[in-house]
C-alpha cells in the first residue's frame, strides 16, 4: 500500500463496492489507473475506457490519493436526460474461443538459458545448438491453451443509436446485477462523447465508439 493511501474497514456492501470498483482499474500497473483513486470529494476508478465514480460518502474501500491521480471533476455531468436501459444477457454474443497463459518459462540450467553450448576436440571448438532445450534456452515455457469458454469479439451494442464495444456494455450491465440496481441513462453529450447512467447512488460513465460497421453491431437498446 502507498504512505499516501488510505484503507477503511467496510461492510459487506462496501467490500462489494470496493470489488466493482476494483474491476474498472486499469490492469497495466505502470500507469497510475491500476487503483481507485480519490480527486475532490468522489472516489474514480477507470481503463481509460469506462469510469467508475461515487461520492466518497458512499465508499469504505481502498483508494489512493496523491499528486498523480488525474483530476476527473470535469467529467462529473449534469442530468439531460432520463432513459432506464434495459439489463440484458449479452452471453449469446460470446463467441471467440478464450485461451490462457500456464506454466512459466524457465531457463535452461545447461545452457544457462543462451541456448547454446561448445563443444571442444583438441584445438578446435564448435557451437551447437543446447541439446536439453533444443536451442530455446528454457527448460520449460509458458503455454497458451483453450480453456473451452467463449469470450466477446469485436461487437458492438447500440444505445440511442450510438455505439459502444459489447464488453463496455456488458460490464456495466454485470455491474448493476452485482449491485441490485437498475440502470438509467442521465447525460448524452450534445458531441460524440461519454454517456453517463447511474446505478443507485453510482455512476458509470462509458465512452463510444466511432466508424463502427453495421455489420458488426449485434444489438440496439432504444
Amino acid at each position: 500500500m502507498h504512505n499516501s493511501s488510505k484503507e477503511i474497514q467496510g461492510n459487506n456492501a462496501n467490500t462489494l463496492l470496493s470489488d466493482v470498483f476494483l474491476s474498472f482499474v486499469s490492469q497495466n500497473d505502470k500507469t497510475n489507473l491500476a487503483e481507485p483513486f480519490k480527486s475532490g470529494n468522489t472516489i474514480f476508478a477507470t481503463d481509460a475506457h469506462s469510469l467508475i465514480y461515487t461520492s466518497a460518502e458512499n465508499y469504505d474501500g481502498f483508494f489512493v490519493e496523491n499528486d498523480k491521480t488525474p483530476n476527473c471533476s470535469k467529467l462529473l455531468v449534469e442530468p439531460n436526460c432520463n432513459y432506464k436501459i434495459p439489463i440484458t444477457d449479452l452471453s449469446e454474443f460470446k463467441t471467440v474461443d478464450e485461451f490462457v497463459e500456464i506454466g512459466e518459462n524457465k531457463k535452461c540450467k545447461i545452457c544457462s538459458g543462451y541456448g547454446e553450448v561448445e563443444w571442444s576436440f583438441d584445438q578446435y571448438t564448435k557451437v551447437y545448438d543446447c541439446p536439453a532445450c533444443e536451442g530455446s534456452g528454457y527448460s520449460s515455457k509458458k503455454k497458451i491453451v483453450p480453456t473451452g469458454n467463449k469470450k466477446f469479439g469485436i461487437a458492438y451494442v447500440k444505445i440511442k443509436d450510438v455505439p459502444f464495444l459489447i464488453f463496455e456494455i456488458n460490464r456495466l450491465f454485470e455491474t448493476a446485477k452485482k449491485l441490485d440496481e437498475d440502470i438509467t441513462l442521465i447525460n448524452m453529450p450534445e458531441k460524440l462523447g461519454g454517456f453517463t447512467f447511474r446505478l443507485g447512488n453510482i455512476y458509470i460513465l462509458v465512452m463510444p465508439c466511432s466508424g463502427v460497421n453495421s455489420g458488426s453491431v449485434v444489438l440496439n437498446l432504444d
